[in-house]
C-alpha cells in the first residue's frame, strides 16, 4: 500500500513530451522572432531616418507574415512548460 504523503512521480513519457514541446516551440519561436524583429526594426529605422521617402506600412508584411509564427511558437513553448509543471 502506498503512503498518502508520498509525492507522485512524473512519468517519463510526460517529461519527454514536455521537453519535446519546449524544444519544438523554441525552434519555431527564435528564428521567426528574430526575422520579424529585424525586418520590423529596419522598417522603423528607415522611416525614422528618412520619413519623406519611407512608408511605415512596410512594417505590415512583417507583422502579417511573421507574427503568427511567433505566437504559435510561444503557445507551443507555453504548453510544454505547463505540461512540465503538471504532474
Amino acid at each position: 500500500m502506498s503512503q498518502p504523503n508520498e509525492p507522485e512521480r512524473r512519468s517519463v513519457s510526460s517529461a519527454l513530451g514536455a521537453i519535446a514541446l519546449i524544444v519544438i516551440g523554441l525552434l519555431v519561436l527564435i528564428p521567426s522572432g528574430l526575422c520579424t524583429s529585424v525586418y520590423g526594426f529596419s522598417a522603423i529605422a528607415a522611416y525614422i531616418a528618412n520619413p519623406s521617402q519611407g512608408d511605415i506600412w512596410i512594417l505590415a508584411p512583417a507583422l502579417v507574415i511573421g507574427l503568427p509564427f511567433v505566437i504559435i511558437g510561444a503557445l507551443i513553448v507555453r504548453g510544454g512548460v505547463r505540461t512540465w509543471r503538471d504532474k
